[in-house]
């Protein structure tokens, strides 16, 4: 009985590394095309390594809140704004200590035109990592935007 646990338990592993070695290939494919500005490509990487990844027994095997966030940043490329900003909420779900999910959750209701919501989640991001400047940029960005609506408001 221990002979067939044993033996289960070594092809299950096996069985998980596969998938895992999988994930990450196509992560990697996914970084490579999104690296030459193949945004369709590595969405599709992307998306093939979350599935790929819903396969496993568990989620805390492979980081798809990493691959997630990769795509949520295809989609921003894209103009894609609903689903850069759907991507970077699931990522975040998975990881809530995903600064760049957060990030990107920020710039995808930026780019939506959602400057109130946006801000507060783009200056969690800078109080994360207050030396990066994109999102020191991004908020700076938000920050007139902001100013630049309330001052429509109060010209009406």
């Amino acid at each position: 009985d221990d002979d067939v646990t044993e033996v289960y338990s070594s092809s299950m592993q096996t069985e998980i590394e596969t998938i895992v070695s999988e994930c990450e290939i196509l992560k990697k494919r996914g970084n490579e095309a999104f690296g030459t500005g193949e945004y369709g490509q590595a969405i599709l990487q992307y998306s093939l390594s979350i599935d790929k990844a819903a396969e496993l027994p568990n989620s805390s095997l492979f980081a798809t809140d990493i691959v997630l966030s990769n795509r949520s940043a295809a989609f921003l490329k894209l103009g894609q704004h609903e689903k850069a900003e759907g991507d970077a909420k699931a990522a975040l779900k998975l990881n809530p200590d995903n600064v760049k999910a957060l990030f990107r959750l920020g710039l995808a209701l930026h780019a939506a035109g959602q400057y109130e919501s946006a801000m507060p989640i783009l200056g969690q991001a800078l109080q994360r990592e207050p030396h990066n400047k994109q999102i020191q940029q991004a908020v700076k960005f938000c920050e007139v935007r902001l100013e630049q609506e309330r001052r429509k408001r109060m010209e009406q």
